[in-house]
């Protein structure tokens, strides 16, 4: 049985849209960096960018699965 991969260009949006939304919670979490509640944005942006390097490196996701 063999495992439905998802498509390069659809990995590809999703690494540019985390991207996106991790530089836009890094710009309001500089912004807001005085205030306690800012860290949420700090977390977020580092999920958004650790999504977005994950999802744009399509081959290092699935390393042991052949693309044709």
């Amino acid at each position: 049985m063999s495992e439905k991969l998802p498509s390069t260009s659809s990995m590809m949006l999703r690494g540019i849209v985390h991207l996106i939304l991790g530089i836009i919670m890094v710009l309001l979490w500089s912004f807001y960096s005085s205030e306690w509640w800012s860290a949420a944005f700090g977390f977020l942006a580092i999920f958004f960018l650790i999504e977005a390097i994950l999802h744009m490196n399509v081959y290092g996701v699935y390393p042991f699965h052949h693309r044709k």
